[in-house]
């Protein structure tokens, strides 16, 4: 019987037939891992959207029954604290922070987008010590302190703006309740813009160097869109507005230091 036979007859396999399955292998995953990257992050970008979505609708529901729009969760609360809208607004810096799930009745997942970064979440209007259940009224808020996006030019004022710091997550909050800080290493000039903590954010197709996603509402699109009110009940005119929420900022008393 020659060595070969003998070889053969052997259990497990001769070097290159390991080498030749390992080749194949590496073809296949060479090929297919990054197929399989892309449809993974696709998933966490669908994520992201549908957790926007899921807030505005909450703060449209909070806003239609409790007349105002939710201020920010503060980043640097305490654990026990983390989570709940601010009470007040003293300057701009007070209407940039985390979304506040726990006013909003969400649960702590919608505080982050699907890449696990927390969002930003911008806007709100100071609870003003009573109640207005007038929708128009809700439609009409102009918030002390304007919000700026550089892809919209419309006539209506932005109540509120969701920030999602993309895959790579520079500019969001990183760490954990109570000791958060902004991820501000390597960002581009955009994404400095998107973590200023002031109100104004670039909007934009993402890049190699820019992949945020800035959601944001007006008003009338929270109401009509997320709301679900009819255009014939936000198009009424609206008596309360002028008086609340006028811009001599008399109103801003109520919940503005």
């Amino acid at each position: 019987m020659s060595p070969y036979k003998l070889l053969k007859n052997d259990e497990g396999f001769l070097l290159i037939e390991v080498a030749i399955a390992l080749l194949i292998m590496g073809i296949i995953l060479g090929f297919g891992m990054p197929k399989i990257f892309s449809y993974l992050t696709l998933q966490k970008r669908k994520e992201t959207t549908e957790r926007q979505e899921r807030i505005f609708h909450s703060v449209a529901a909070f806003s239609i029954q409790y007349g105002y729009i939710p201020l920010p969760a503060d980043p640097y609360a305490l654990p026990d604290q983390f989570g709940w809208a601010r009470s007040r607004a003293s300057s701009e810096k007070d209407l940039v922070g985390l979304v506040p799930y726990k006013t909003l009745g969400l649960p702590a997942d919608y505080s982050k987008d699907g890449f696990n970064h927390y969002f930003t979440y911008a806007g709100g209007w100071p609870n003003p010590g009573f109640v207005t259940r007038k929708i128009q009224t809700i439609c009409q808020m102009r918030l002390p302190f304007p919000l700026n996006i550089s892809s919209y030019a419309g006539p209506d004022p932005i109540l509120l703006t969701l920030i999602s710091y993309g895959e790579k997550g520079r500019g969001a909050y990183k760490g954990s309740p109570g000791h958060l800080y902004r991820n501000r290493e390597g960002l581009t000039a955009g994404e400095k813009q998107n973590a200023a903590e002031d109100l104004g954010f670039i909007d934009q197709a993402p890049t190699p160097n820019f992949d945020h996603h800035v959601a944001w509402v007006t008003g009338r699109n929270l109401m009509a869109i997320y709301g679900k009110v009819p255009m014939e009940e936000l198009n009424k005119p609206d008596t309360d507005s002028a008086a609340i929420f006028t811009s001599g900022n008399r109103q801003t008393t109520e919940g503005i230091a």
